[in-house]
């Protein structure tokens, strides 16, 4: 009624990134835990943290934890500046930051679990928590899959986050002209992905961003 349920889809886009900011959160006191057993841990004559297998572990997670992070910070900014000039649409950076924090938090809690071997499933340790309530954070605010739908949706009527981001930084005006490239050749460049700030001035951009 009105454009109730409209307005209530809209509030997703913020409900997502938070989300996916208690995912991140998850995600690194799960890997702060796994560093700080990985150090204590003895075994075999030195730590857990000495085994090259435990060094790859802990790289895989850390790059997962950064790769969330990057995302839901791209989703909240993108919201902020968004709102302040009249209310653009987030929702498909909304939905890959909710999608990549909840499923990398579940990958990271994972292996921190199974570093900590028998100690990760016992009740009252922080992993064996971390690893309850991290499962919720997939379902609620939209599945999953429905982040899935979503994002494919938008990616195949050619919107990426670095084409919005962009656009929004310019003004919402004609991305070529008021970064000053000529349309002949915005037309055969690709998106240049830039966070925040101004335009570039040889920033280039596919021909549909500039309608």
């Amino acid at each position: 009624l009105n454009g109730g349920f409209k307005l209530a889809m809209q509030t997703l886009d913020i409900f997502r990134a938070s989300v996916a900011g208690a995912a991140l959160g998850f995600a690194r006191r799960a890997l702060a835990e796994a560093v700080a057993h990985a150090r204590q841990r003895q075994m075999f004559g030195q730590t857990l943290a000495d085994f090259q297998l435990t060094q790859a572990k802990l790289g895989e997670m850390a790059a997962l934890v950064d790769a969330a992070a990057l995302l839901t910070y791209r989703a909240a900014w993108l919201r902020d500046d968004g709102e302040k000039r009249g209310g653009v649409r987030v929702t498909a950076e909304a939905a890959m930051a909710k999608m990549a924090a909840t499923e990398n938090a579940q990958r990271v809690i994972d292996m921190a679990l199974q570093m900590h071997g028998g100690l990760g499933v016992k009740v009252g340790t922080r992993v064996e928590s971390l690893y309850r309530d991290i499962r919720s954070l997939r379902i609620y605010e939209g599945a999953t899959e429905v982040q899935q739908l979503i994002i494919g949706k938008a990616a195949g009527k050619g919107i990426q986050g670095g084409a919005r981001v962009h656009t929004i930084a310019c003004g919402d005006k004609p991305v070529a002209r008021s970064c000053g490239i000529d349309d002949a050749k915005a037309k055969r460049s690709i998106v240049d992905p830039v966070i925040g700030g101004g335009c570039r001035r040889r920033a280039l951009h596919r021909a549909d961003d500039l309608t």
